[in-house]
């Protein structure tokens, strides 16, 4: 009998090779499309004012203004305002042949969920189409 034995730890050596850097990429675009999809884009819901702006004159505190955010309307993404959400979206790697993207803020869910505000299903649909 004549043959080709091929041995599957190759094999298996060679493939991991090749997914390691996909792993990656993926994991780090998914990362970045989520931060994108939050910091970035037209938000549409209500205006509100947030917190005074005090100036000392004359040596007593004085209003002087207003800071305002704007917030995210029912199926967009959103809004930033503090920074706390997008600063708690981190890729990381379990190990060599995982990637994850944990996001720490511990309302993400509910965001995404019960307020409407989409912004991990809509970045996971854009990093994979196409691919």
């Amino acid at each position: 009998m004549n043959g080709y034995i091929v041995n599957l730890n190759d094999v298996g050596r060679y493939v991991a090779e090749d997914i390691r850097p996909l792993i990656k990429e993926y994991t780090f675009a998914l990362e970045e499309e989520l931060v994108h999809r939050i910091q970035d884009g037209p938000k549409t819901g209500r205006t509100y004012r947030r917190s005074a702006i005090k100036r000392r004159r004359k040596g007593q505190r004085v209003v002087t203004g207003y800071t305002f955010h704007r917030a995210s309307a029912p199926g967009e993404s959103p809004a930033t305002d503090y920074g706390i959400l997008v600063n708690s979206i981190k890729a990381r790697f379990p190990s060599q042949y995982e990637g994850e993207v944990f996001i720490a803020a511990n309302y993400a869910d509910i965001l995404e969920t019960e307020l409407q505000r989409p912004f991990v299903t809509p970045a996971i649909e854009e990093v994979t189409k196409g691919r």
